[in-house]
Parts: structure tokens; C-alpha cells; sequence
């Protein structure tokens, strides 16, 4: 494994294999600290997004890693857990307003009451809302939607796209979910 020195450069044996195998031996120095902010400086895109351009394609096909899954959890429905998952290569920081303003939408026309097919039709306006706001960013680039609504007695799942279709999301999604409670 490589060795930090002083500068914040990192000293490797050249050919170095990941699980520290000997190399050449002859020793080469890396700047991370560096790489790094070059790294970000190559990286950035219009708004906060980060990857390779990707104007051509609907969602980022070479970079994945800059537009991982997430998990937000707001108490919007007095204090009842709403989790809001996507996979979507947009800038996502006004995620906390779209949803504030289906929020404040579905009081104002009455739909979040007390009754479980109000709440079931309240994850299925969110979900639509999220795919029409993000969508109209960029074209196609919402690839997936997972919302668990948890309200008294009752779980509320509302899956889209990767989320219905890959088991392997689904798992990732509700594992995450199972684990966010004890953090």
C-alpha cells in the first residue's frame, strides 16, 4: 500500500497491485490533494452535477458513479416518516422544495386527510411531480423513484421505473431503508 508523505503526495511502488502485491520497484510519487481537484475541475457540469458530459443521452451512461441512489427522509405528514428515493442524473438540490411545494399542494386541495387512499394517491402525485420536474431538466433522466410513506399502521410503497424493475435496486432501496432508522 502507498505511503503519505509531508505534501500531501502519496508514494506507491510502481505496478503496485490494489491488494499491496510487490511491483517494478521503483517508487512514484502522487500528488492526491491534486488529482483530486483536478479531478472535480474535469468533472463539473452545468449546475451542481458532476461526470462526463453527457448532453447526447438521456441518462449519464460512462460516469454512474456521480449519480448514485439516495434516500431523503422528511416528517412531513405531522411527524410521519416520508422517504423520497431517486436515481436521477440531475442536480438534485431543490429536492426539499419540490417536495414542500407537493406538500403544500395536496393540503391545499384537501387530499392529505385521514383516510389511507388519500395517502395513497398523495405518494402517487409526488412520484408524478418528481419525474415531470426532473425530466423537464434534462430529457429522460429520472431512471427511478422509491417513496415509503409510514403513517399510522399502514406502509405506503410507491416504486417507478428502475426501482419496479430491477430487483437489484429494489433490494438496494429497501435495505438502506432498513438500516436508516439506527443511524
Amino acid at each position: 500500500m502507498g505511503k503519505i508523505v509531508k505534501d500531501g503526495s502519496v508514494e506507491i511502488m510502481e505496478g503496485e497491485g490494489v491488494n499491496g502485491g510487490v511491483g517494478m520497484g521503483k517508487k512514484k510519487k502522487m500528488n492526491v490533494y491534486e488529482s483530486a481537484k483536478e479531478l472535480i475541475k474535469e468533472r463539473q457540469l452545468d449546475g451542481n452535477r458532476m461526470g462526463i458530459k453527457d448532453d447526447l443521452t438521456n441518462t449519464n451512461l460512462i460516469s454512474k458513479n456521480f449519480s448514485p441512489l439516495f434516500i431523503r427522509k422528511l416528517n412531513i405528514l405531522n411527524g410521519w416518516p416520508c422517504y423520497v428515493s431517486m436515481i436521477v442524473d440531475e442536480d438534485i438540490g431543490d429536492i426539499d422544495t419540490v417536495i414542500n411545494s407537493v406538500v403544500r399542494s395536496c393540503k391545499e386541495c384537501g387530499m392529505l386527510e385521514n383516510n389511507l387512499q388519500s395517502m395513497r394517491n398523495f405518494t402517487g402525485i409526488l412520484s408524478e411531480t418528481l419525474i415531470t420536474y426532473y425530466n423537464n431538466k434534462k430529457e429522460n433522466c429520472v431512471e427511478g423513484v422509491g417513496i415509503l410513506l409510514a403513517i399510522d399502521k399502514a406502509m405506503i410503497s410507491n416504486l417507478y421505473g428502475d426501482y419496479m424493475n430491477h430487483a437489484m435496486v429494489r433490494s438496494e432501496f429497501y435495505s438502506l431503508l432498513n438500516m436508516m432508522p439506527h443511524i
